[in-house]
């Protein structure tokens, strides 16, 4: 009888929990796994017999008892391949080594002993260097991915035939340097700026969105361009620094398995349609994976028609909005998922009727009492999370033509860029102080005096004042100045054309 350890790591959210599996051989007939594995894990004896039947190793006619602990954490998917089979082979024998006991080891098989991708190794490599382990064996796919973690070895392997040399002290495998970011000037612009003629108010408002995290609404009429004005925001987002990549990558790898940081460096741009489920906006599922919300994770998260959502899905999205995270709990179960995004929605100032068209007193009335369900499918306390919201108006056809096409996506991009240079010098300066938006608001005196008036007369709650006064600063930050005056502020209060039409 013998008995083995080792390491290996399962998904939980978009973080890895330690894993130790532990493999005993002994006689009698059976392959028995236990631990709360799911059902690709119980099908490993299959792809684990036939791997090393093709490495010219065998599964021995013995009784083996495999265990994952701790059993609480339901394992799922086939990265148990490749530690259960090393497991098998150092209980049975044929595998001499005493590395195992040091080394998270993650991935999955192929009949023939090839090592397949599995999603997570970013994360599973921040596990592997929390718990104290030497290094980790990961795919080779996925070493760029999981070397992006400083502190730890990691090793990439294409076959089993390399490892088991590698642990009886062979030199198949090198560890990978730590994976520098290099951050690339290249973007991805969908819809430029140029493209899109008139709406310059609208343009304006987009590019302080970007600069400072601000959540906006657009409504229209359609084919007025606000799904383009969207989509042109990919273009003018500031760059994100190495840690954003890191989280943004992290997100992705544990729920589509793509390297989808390390690819472009651009921040991620969701657009999900209307019919979206809450498990689908939110994330959840079985297992309980990162939804939109998550996967626009330090980008921007489009919602187009806003009201033909559903109202559950919208009034979920309320506390990712202000805590920039979502918080699911299934019972025991209970995960954190980031989700610090930039909203961006639009929507049709009526569906039921055109601008100007006649009527009956009769049908106008029931016009009037559908577009009022209409609006009231977005909720006061959503809209008050929403600090620009503009009303996009569609041009004749005539001032069309002549309307100005404004500045490309790349010049915006450049003055976004320095904006953010100059707010990162205000902030160094500024250090650890306290900086509360009515402590600026009472030392000024002039600034005070309207601020008392208008926001008494508009009866905006707390929420809503702190957050409009932050787009004052971002609009203070674009023109670089270091102090908020009354015209930041007058324009600040400019884009919020729309709170009599939710009243």
């Amino acid at each position: 009888m013998m008995l083995c350890k080792g390491f290996t790591g399962a998904i939980k959210g978009i973080d890895a929990e330690l894993i130790t599996v532990e493999v005993q051989a002994d006689r009698g007939v059976g392959y028995h796994l236990v631990g709360m594995p799911d059902r690709a894990v119980r099908e490993s004896q299959y792809r684990i017999a036939a791997a090393l039947k093709s490495c010219g190793l065998k599964m021995m006619v013995k009784r083996m008892t495999i265990n994952l602990t701790p059993a609480d954490i339901r394992k799922q998917g086939t990265g148990f391949d490749l530690p259960i089979a090393l497991g098998i082979l150092q209980s049975s024998g044929q595998l001499i080594t005493d590395q195992l006991a040091r080394l998270m080891i993650v991935g999955a098989l192929s009949l023939d002993g090839s090592i397949l991708p599995v999603p997570g190794t970013l994360s599973m490599a921040k596990c592997a260097m929390r718990h104290g382990l030497k290094g980790i064996i990961v795919p080779w796919e996925n070493i760029q991915e999981a070397s992006l973690v400083d502190g730890i070895e990691v090793y990439g392997a294409k076959h089993l035939s390399q490892i088991t040399s590698f642990l009886m002290g062979g030199t198949w495998l090198k560890p990978e340097k730590p994976n520098k970011i290099r951050q690339s000037d290249q973007r991805i612009t969908e819809v430029d700026l140029s493209q899109i003629r008139g709406q310059m108010v609208a343009k304006r408002v987009l590019e302080i969105s970007c600069l400072g995290n601000h959540h906006l609404l657009m409504m229209g009429p359609p084919g007025v361009g606000k799904t383009l004005l969207a989509k042109s925001v990919t273009g003018i987002l500031p760059k994100m620094s190495d840690q954003e990549i890191q989280e943004v990558t992290q997100v992705y790898s544990s729920r589509l398995n793509q390297v989808f940081g390390i690819l472009n460096h651009q921040r991620p741009f969701r657009q999900p349609h209307h019919h979206c489920t809450n498990a689908g906006m939110l994330g959840g599922g079985n297992p309980m994976i990162p939804g939109e919300a998550s996967l626009a994770h330090r980008g921007v998260l489009y919602l187009d028609e806003l009201p033909e959502f559903k109202k559950s899905v919208l009034e979920g999205l309320r506390q990712p909005l202000e805590s920039q995270k979502i918080i699911l709990a299934r019972g025991s179960y209970h995960i954190e998922l980031p989700a610090s995004f930039t909203l961006i929605a639009s929507m049709n100032p009526s569906p039921f009727r055109s601008i100007g068209e006649t009527e009956s007193n009769k049908q106008v009335n029931r016009d009037e009492h559908r577009d009022k369900s209409y609006r009231n499918k977005i909720s006061k306390p959503l809209l008050d999370r929403i600090p620009l919201q503009i009303d996009i108006p569609k041009l004749p056809q005539e001032d069309l033509l002549e309307a100005p096409i404004g500045p490309s996506s790349s010049l915006v991009y450049e003055r976004i860029e320095k904006s953010c240079q100059f707010r990162k010098m205000r902030l160094a300066q500024v250090g650890n102080q306290p900086n509360t938006w009515w402590q600026h608001v009472e030392n000024n005196r002039e600034i005070k005096s309207f601020w008392v008036h208008y926001m008494t007369q508009k009866k905006y709650s707390i929420r809503t004042q702190a957050m409009l006064y932050e787009v004052s600063r971002t609009i203070a930050d674009l023109e670089q100045q270091e102090r908020v005056n009354l015209d930041h502020i007058y324009e600040a209060l400019q884009y919020r054309s729309l709170d009599e039409y939710f009243e």
